[in-house]
């Protein structure tokens, strides 16, 4: 999935602490906003859903958010190539 893709990339690369459904799982029902638009689609399964959570201490330093958005960037434009 793409949320696998992109812990595993950010694990690997400049955010070792990334984790996949940390410190709690949008399987449990967290994820209505997300999947709203997802299953909104007169096509299904023509939308995917990711929910990120970020910590907002470290989203408050710009050097923190830049890096991040630039690694995001990269991981999702490489997951979603056809």
């Amino acid at each position: 999935s793409l949320a696998e893709k992109m812990v595993a990339t950010l694990s690997k690369g400049s955010f070792p602490e990334t984790e996949i459904n940390q410190p709690w799982s949008g399987k449990d029902g967290f994820m209505f906003s997300c999947d709203s638009v997802a299953h909104s689609s007169p096509t299904p399964g023509a939308r995917k859903s990711v929910m990120l959570e970020m910590r907002n201490d470290k989203l408050v330093d710009p050097q923190w958010r830049a890096k991040l958005i630039a690694e995001m960037v990269d991981d999702i434009t490489n997951a979603v190539q056809i």
